[in-house]
């Protein structure tokens, strides 16, 4: 449930306990698996009343309808071919785009079917199934760019959206989002798992100098054994407590390599 930017989730439903998250600028939901993130991205997309001018960018949905989503509320099809191109500061995040695709994604409009037309290739493009999963995700972000489907009122939703990106693709997308919240004030609400994700956010935000519009939530089990969402507030923005979750990746690494445990009941 949203009203006034802010996510409800619902107390005792579900695995989630208590949720209170405000997206004003990029919302950073982290946690364990199993504590409901998906979930409450989730909820937002299958609202019936989404909020205003909400895009769902997800590997999991087909790229036209998360493409067309982004136009809605330009009030339909048939304005779509007047779109004027970017010419807004977002112009250095489409260069950046550009440059990791070696391409353009493209729309025709009467089909409304979506192309990748390589920069230097044996073919003029071909279909966006024949494209990886990081691709597409950055390509979709290239699309809303290049049309100027995304504004101040837009709310995307990004559903663990490193588990398609190399490590380097990783903090290049974290820096496009920054750079988009930036130039024209598009909302994110984020769901991950990866620290490279969450660093890159908290770091160039506030080179960039909008660390103030930056949220992290860590989601801990309560005593129902339900997730509570808590905003990390320590120090003003300090991500530690979410980097002491992820650190107990390498205590395992340390037990399960210190006790030899995958080589139990080999012989010698």
């Amino acid at each position: 449930m949203t009203r006034n930017n802010v996510v409800y989730a619902a107390k005792n439903e579900g695995v989630i306990g208590n949720a209170e998250i405000l997206c004003d600028g990029i919302t950073v939901l982290t946690g364990p698996n199993g504590c409901g993130k998906s979930t409450i991205l989730d909820s937002i997309a299958e609202e019936k009343e989404l909020p205003p001018h909400c895009v769902v960018l997800s590997r999991r949905l087909p790229i036209h309808s998360q493409i067309w989503k982004s136009y809605d509320h330009l009030g339909g099809r048939e304005g779509l071919d007047e779109i004027p191109a970017s010419e807004s500061a977002a112009k250095d995040a489409l260069a950046v785009i550009e440059r990791l695709l070696n391409g353009v994604f493209a729309i025709e409009w009467e089909d409304f079917t979506t192309y990748f037309c390589p920069t230097d290739y044996c073919v003029e493009r071909y279909e966006t199934a024949f494209c990886s999963s990081g691709e597409i995700l950055l390509g979709l972000m290239q699309i809303a760019l290049l049309h100027d489907a995304w504004n101040g009122d837009t709310l995307v939703v990004l559903d663990s959206p490193d588990a398609y990106l190399s490590p380097d693709w990783i903090v290049e997308y974290a820096r496009l989002i920054v750079w988009i919240n930036k130039a024209l004030g598009t909302k994110f609400l984020i769901a991950t798992h990866n620290p490279d994700m969450v660093s890159a956010i908290r770091y160039i935000s506030e080179a960039e100098g909008t660390l103030g519009a930056v949220r992290f939530y860590l989601a801990k089990k309560n005593d129902n054994g339900r997730s509570d969402y808590r905003e990390c507030v320590e120090d003003k923005k300090s991500i530690e407590p979410i980097f002491k979750f992820f650190a107990t990746a390498l205590d395992k690494i340390d037990e399960y390599g210190e006790n030899n445990l995958c080589d139990e009941g080999e012989e010698n």
